[in-house]
């Protein structure tokens, strides 16, 4: 390599590491201030503790189930 090659690439690798440095330093300057996730709710349902899929139940059934789950909402 020519030595009038090698300055310009230390010259480029000089501004690339200055540009570097002003990026980060405007990055740690940022304040974000995340809203807190809302609580999830629990709905007031008598078969709340039940749960929605039985592998006790037969398909026929277990779909019954669900299918009435959906018309509650």
């Amino acid at each position: 390599m020519s030595a009038e090659f090698e300055g310009e690439v230390g010259h480029l690798r000089e501004r690339f590491r200055e540009q570097q440095e002003a990026f980060e330093a405007e990055v740690n300057a940022l304040e974000i201030e995340l809203p807190e996730p809302p609580e999830a709710e629990s709905p007031e349902d008598p078969l709340e503790d039940q749960w929605m899929y039985d592998s006790a139940r037969d398909f026929t059934w277990q779909t019954e189930v669900f299918r009435r789950a959906q018309k509650r909402d």
